[in-house]
């Protein structure tokens, strides 16, 4: 009785408004009005404009206007927002506007006498909501004054139900199925059918209900337990708000008492898995044929869900699976597979996933894919890691544990594949591609993997074999990366000017892509970078300049000096004493730059040269203590040289080695002591008592002694002067030479009698 009582209302609030006054409807039996008018024929609607509540006087105005041609559009911009479909997490609505009539809520028919008035009173639409314009509120006014009727002008196509299958005669086992196949037309979303079969063609009614609430186009029917006999179909189809349709099918299906095929997929590739993509991925599983028949296998393919299918040729087929070339499928997470086996009869038997499985291009795991994806797009961490929200039921940023990713991983997936996570409202998403791989990740074991360490490229300039010029070094630039995807920070820069021995942070705050040094150190041609990287997952790596590099920065340089002074400085001098001592020089640079001093001496003249390790440390600008001792470790000589090598990092300078020998001895020799035996000894068969030449058995005596020819004689047995002594050399042996040296150090130390 509710349409009623409505047109009761609607045709007060009438004359309120100023309807044209008719003669009035005869009164209509009570209870004779049903309260939805019944489901009209496949296509057609049904018109409401039930006749006056009897007693009321006055009618509708047949004005033209309609729902559907002037009310909709109108309700629909400006009431629809409170009264029609709910924003996502909004309140239900209490009635519809947006609907001429709703099977569950009233609708803009039910609710016309209340739109007027309120409309009339100026509290429709509430404020803060668009207003209506004049011209509004007299086309809603009017469609109430003319009977808010619905019409039809813009109505959608009408809504229609079509069986296609069964479209002929087919034949199929007691123990097998047929894909039942139903096309719903022009209706709303949310549209179910109800499938019947029947042993009478044409018929809609009267026979056994297969299934209720369907959606799907295909509905899998199991003949099982049903006899032997020709069967039918019908479907009925619904939608709040439409009538119901009816359609038949235009075959039939024999069910035969024949037995038909069975088939069964077996591990991964029944769901809740994943496979890699290859070329020869073998799809098992278990077919069997109770007459013992050979079988035809087929493999049909689904990447949404089963939504829809394509065929894959089945390879080296056999009754336990056969072989796919899955390259170039892509990856994916809601994968099935149907197979069909017949036997030579055209029976068949049809298994599909039970539910989704994964293609895969590699094998994921944790370090390598997982976690740094989730660091790149935010998805989960923030709740999900140490310190978040939700860390203590579920961790991202750790593997192992009780809650950590690898005990959680299916949790995820499901959760993930659902929607559910990232969390609705959180305001993170993630994308669908890295939906599919943590899936995939899940399924195929969860692997943890290994931490690769971050890595880093200097830019060409500093990265060897290159001169830095200009008023400073300025900015050193490279670039970092992390095979895993991980974060990488770059903790220090350095620099070496020895070719990478020793090594000198530089005073900057490096980021991931340069330091800024712009320095002035010496020039030089031996220049070293060097970084230090780390990743989130303490991974670490140095990196340095492949080879030296060239600073030449500032203003040009000037070499350095370097002077020997002291005992050291002109040599034809002997040191006595129980070690070397210490060896004095200068040096100096024009530039102020930092010098290098290398200080290295010769036993033999200058033939070769050995670096002295000075006690007193490395570069002193004036003095390395050498005091090595005599003889144990240098031996006593009378060829010793030393030089000093100064280096600015970009010029050196040598100093002026010692222009003649000096020595080096422990002993203070004397004539008396060791000098006159050894004159005798070389001298004698020449030189004797009487000699006006040289007389080497007298110390001084009327300068012909060994003290008075001591410089001409020293000359002289080097091989010197006027000729070597004694004629002919005889100073070959060690002993000779030892001689010979004791004689010139004697010389060198005053040649004390």
């Amino acid at each position: 009785m509710r349409r009623t009582a409505i047109k009761a209302a609607i045709a007060v609030l009438c004359l309120t408004l100023g309807c044209q006054p008719v003669e009035p409807n005869p009164p209509a039996p009570v209870g004779d009005e049903p309260d939805h008018p019944p489901p009209a024929p496949l296509g057609q609607t049904t018109e409401r404009p039930p006749p006056l509540e009897s007693g009321v006087s006055g009618a509708f105005e047949d004005n033209g206007i309609t729902y559907l041609k002037d009310a909709k559009a109108i309700l629909d911009a400006k009431c629809a927002n409170c009264h029609g479909v709910p924003a996502a997490g909004g309140s239900p609505a209490t009635f519809r506007l947006d609907r001429y009539e709703t099977a569950d809520l009233p609708g803009a028919f039910s609710k016309a006498a209340s739109v007027a008035a309120r409309v009339e009173a100026g509290t429709m639409p509430q404020a803060g909501s668009p207003a209506l314009t004049d011209a509004e509120k007299r086309t809603l006014l009017d469609w109430v004054r003319g009977g808010a009727k619905q019409g039809t002008e813009t109505e959608p196509p009408n809504p229609s139900v079509t069986l296609v299958m069964p479209s002929a005669a087919r034949e199929t086992p007691q123990s097998g199925t047929y894909a039942v196949q139903v096309t719903l037309a022009n209706y709303p979303e949310g549209a179910t059918y109800d499938l019947y079969r029947t042993t009478t063609n044409g018929t809609v009614t009267g026979g056994t209900l297969v299934a209720t609430g369907l959606s799907d186009a295909t509905y899998i029917w199991s003949t099982q337990g049903l006899p032997a006999g020709e069967q039918f179909f019908y479907v009925i189809a619904h939608a709040p708000g439409l009538a119901d349709a009816s359609a038949a099918s235009a075959g039939s299906v024999l069910v035969s008492d024949n037995v038909s095929p069975s088939v069964a997929l077996t591990g991964v590739w029944n769901g809740d898995g994943a496979v890699l993509a290859a070329a020869n991925a073998r799809v098992t599983f278990s077919a069997t044929d109770p007459q013992g028949q050979a079988l035809a296998v087929a493999i049909e393919l689904s990447a949404d869900g089963g939504i829809n299918w394509s065929a894959l040729p089945c390879l080296n087929a056999s009754s336990s699976g056969c072989d796919l070339d899955l390259t170039g499928r892509g990856e994916g997470s809601a994968q099935r597979i149907r197979v069909t086996v017949k036997d030579p009869d055209d029976f068949s038997g049809i298994a599909a996933s039970a539910s989704s499985f994964g293609i895969a291009a590699k094998t994921y795991t944790y370090l390598g894919e997982i976690e740094p994806m989730l660091d790149a797009s935010g998805s989960c961490k923030p709740c999900h890691s140490s310190g978040g929200s939700s860390a203590g039921s579920f961790r991202w940023d750790s593997y192992g544990g009780t809650v950590g990713a690898f005990m959680l991983k299916d949790r995820a997936r499901i959760r993930t594949q659902e929607g559910t996570m990232p969390q609705v409202g959180s305001g993170i998403t993630m994308s669908a591609a890295n939906k599919t791989m943590l899936a995939l990740w899940a399924w195929q074991g969860g692997a943890e993997g290994t931490n690769q360490p971050p890595t880093a490229t200097l830019a060409a300039l500093w990265n060897g074999g290159q001169t830095v010029t200009g008023t400073n070094t300025g900015t050193i630039t490279y670039t970092v990366s992390d095979p895993d995807g991980d974060p990488v920070t770059v903790s220090k820069v350095e620099f070496s000017s020895n070719s990478g021995a020793t090594w000198t942070q530089i005073a900057c705050t490096p980021t991931t892509t340069q330091c800024a040094w712009n320095a002035t150190p010496a020039n030089g041609s031996t220049y070293r970078i060097r970084l230090t990287l780390a990743d989130d997952r303490s991974g670490s790596a140095v990196v340095a300049s492949a080879s030296n590099f060239t600073l030449s920065v500032g203003a040009p340089n000037s070499p350095p000096t370097a002077a020997l002074t002291g005992f050291w400085d002109q040599g034809g001098d002997d040191r006595t004493a129980a070690d070397t001592g210490s060896i004095t020089y200068t040096t100096s640079d024009p530039d102020g730059d930092p010098l290098t001093v290398t200080v290295k001496y010769s036993a033999d003249s200058g033939a070769t040269w050995t670096t002295v390790t000075c006690a007193n440390g490395a570069n002193n600008p004036t003095t390395c203590s050498w005091n090595a001792p005599v003889p144990a470790t240098i031996p006593e000589g009378d060829g010793y040289r030393v030089r000093v090598i100064v280096n600015d990092g970009v010029n050196a300078d040598v100093s002026d080695t010692t222009l003649n020998d000096a020595g080096l001895t422990i002993t203070a020799y004397t004539y008396t002591g060791q000098i006159r035996a050894a004159l005798l000894t070389y001298c004698s068969s020449c030189h004797g008592v009487g000699d006006g030449r040289f007389q080497p058995d007298m110390y001084t005596n009327g300068g012909l002694g060994a003290f008075d020819k001591r410089n001409s004689s020293v000359q002289r047995i080097y091989g010197n002067g006027n000729g070597p002594m004694p004629p002919g050399g005889g100073w070959s042996t060690t002993a000779q030479k030892a001689d010979r040296t004791k004689i010139r150090l004697w010389i060198w130390q005053g040649a004390v009698n």
